[in-house]
């Protein structure tokens, strides 16, 4: 995929790769959900709204194919259980790109929250970014028959995460 760099994070990113490519490794582009220490990202917002009953906003037109940790996890057991080495780039989501207002509005369903959530859509005037950062992950699922996770599956390992984290009323 056409890699556009618009800012410091993607050029030191973008930097690596070319230093590990020569380094016979695997780089795994990925973005993942899940807790954040520092109470950070989506995850962490839907987690607070749950837990104080909080309005949340989801935007309806930016699409993302993160997946949970746990589902990273489940790829790094795959490729050392099968003895598959890899080299060079794969991106590694779901396979198909899902909405930020979707993943939302999936969990909140099952906490029966979905009251607290507000259907948006991006607008440029905020912050400069892509809409869609979904990738597309068939080199991967190719080349070593590893089943892509799909946004049920983001969905059933988050609600996982946060029924450990919800506090119970």
């Amino acid at each position: 995929s056409k890699l556009t760099l618009n800012n410091a994070y993607a050029e030191q990113k973008k930097l690596s790769e070319e230093i590990f490519l020569n380094a016979n490794s695997i780089i795994l582009r990925t973005s993942f959900l899940g807790f954040s220490a520092r109470n950070s990202g989506l995850f962490n917002s839907v987690l607070n709204s749950i837990n104080y009953d909080k309005e949340i906003e989801g935007w309806s037109n930016v699409f993302s194919s993160s997946v949970s940790i746990h589902n990273i996890f489940e790829l790094i057991d795959f490729l050392l259980l099968k003895n598959i080495r890899l080299n060079g780039i794969y991106n590694f989501g779901t396979l198909e790109p899902y909405s930020k207002y979707n993943y939302i509005s999936e969990l909140l369903k099952k906490f029966n929250k979905e009251k607290l959530l507000k259907k948006i859509s991006f607008s440029p005037s905020k912050i400069s970014r892509n809409l869609n950062s979904g990738m597309v992950s068939d080199k991967i699922s190719n080349e070593t028959d590893f089943k892509l996770p799909s946004f049920g599956d983001v969905i059933a390992n988050s609600h996982k995460e946060l029924n450990k984290l919800v506090i119970k009323k």
